[in-house]
């Protein structure tokens, strides 16, 4: 193309330009000029940025299955978890040995730093040195309303750990005892306390935490408690 206004197109600018989309011949049907330029003149090699693309994807490949390895481990060690705490509670002869169980072991498990059961006060856990008394109006303020609650903690959640901790944790879980007999109040909160703020998010998944509240109830009910 020639003209005043026009700009010479030099070949170091075609290579570049190929260089920097290298699609852009496979779209316009010459996907075979890519792997043999020698049978097509001066047309660029670009063989060997398939080759690095190549190499980048195997890299992503190996990174997702990094991830998966990790999640796989990740699940391993929580069935562990699972499988130590399902054992202890088996192990406890009356409800005061649960109420310490969930004092003093849970944090370790779950890697937290703190646990506690909320008892509806008149019920005989209430007076337990390491359990939590609340009216049991206020149970259902822990969990929003909800079965459960997770997150930065709000209102009475942060009353939960005041003589427990120096400061109130960053994150919070609160998910109702569920009932397992019809006649049954809902009269116990699991409160967890979070090293971090990531620790319990409203994105957490719970069915960890709905299977340890499952366990804590049906050994609390089995107990007379």
């Amino acid at each position: 193309m020639t003209g005043s206004s026009s700009k010479k197109i030099r070949g170091e600018d075609v290579l570049a330009f190929l260089a920097a989309n290298p699609n852009f011949l496979i779209e316009q049907g010459h996907a075979e000029w890519l792997f043999h330029p020698q049978e097509h003149g001066d047309v660029v090699d670009l063989s060997q940025i398939i080759t690095k693309r190549a190499q980048a994807a195997l890299k992503r490949s190996t990174a997702i299955r990094n991830s998966l390895v990790d999640i796989t481990t990740a699940n391993h060690e929580t069935q562990q978890r699972v499988h130590h705490l399902a054992l202890l509670i088996c192990a406890a002869q009356n409800s005061d040995e649960i109420a310490n169980l969930v004092a003093d072991i849970l944090p370790d498990l779950m890697d937290i730093d703190a646990a506690r059961l909320v008892v509806a006060e008149g019920k005989p856990l209430a007076h337990h040195p390491k359990t939590v008394a609340m009216d049991i109006g206020f149970l259902p303020k822990l969990t929003g309303g909800s079965a459960y609650a997770l997150g930065a903690p709000r209102g009475l959640q942060g009353e939960v750990f005041r003589n427990i901790l120096d400061q109130t944790p960053p994150s919070m879980a609160c998910i109702f005892l569920p009932r397992i007999t019809p006649d049954q109040d809902h009269d116990m909160v699991l409160a967890l306390a979070g090293a971090d703020a990531d620790s319990f998010t409203d994105g957490h998944g719970t069915e960890f935490l709905e299977f340890i509240a499952s366990m804590l109830a049906v050994a609390l009910i089995a107990r007379g408690a």
